[in-house]
């Protein structure tokens, strides 16, 4: 697969925890096996997290879902069994975005949104405090 990937893809890649720890992982090796990604995803919970079952979760979640989507884009391969994983041809495209997830994008939006809404708001406020004076003088 040589085919580049869309922002909107990349996004949705990262859109999640499991799939970001993965790249990050991969970031800083060729290969890794998938006992080694779920102990690095372990190792990033806070200790009240986790239980018995976590890292059985993980792992499931991994293999059946996770790695399944990030190898469908070619950003990782992966067998689909316990073999190791590997960076795949499309990584570069989502490393360059590894540092700007979207939290942060989602961030931004809500920040630029919030300020026009917070004007608007308080625009409305003192026209119905106006009004309420307004009305009060007069009556």
């Amino acid at each position: 697969m040589n085919e580049t990937l869309t922002e909107s893809q990349i996004y949705r890649l990262l859109g999640n925890d499991r799939r970001r720890a993965v790249l990050k992982v991969l970031d800083g090796t060729d290969e890794v096996t998938l006992e080694a990604l779920v102990d690095s995803l372990v190792d990033g919970t806070s200790p009240e997290a986790v239980h018995d079952g976590l890292a059985r979760s993980f792992y499931v979640s991994l293999q059946q879902t996770h790695l399944p989507k990030l190898a469908g884009c070619g950003v990782v391969e992966f067998d689909g069994g316990n073999g190791p994983v590997r960076r795949g041809p499309q990584f570069e495209q989502v490393r360059r975005h590894l540092g700007a997830t979207y939290d942060d994008h989602w961030t931004r939006l809500t920040e630029l949104v919030s300020r026009p809404a917070a004007v608007l708001l308080l625009s409305v406020t003192c026209f119905t405090l106006g009004v309420a004076v307004g009305t009060a003088l007069f009556f």
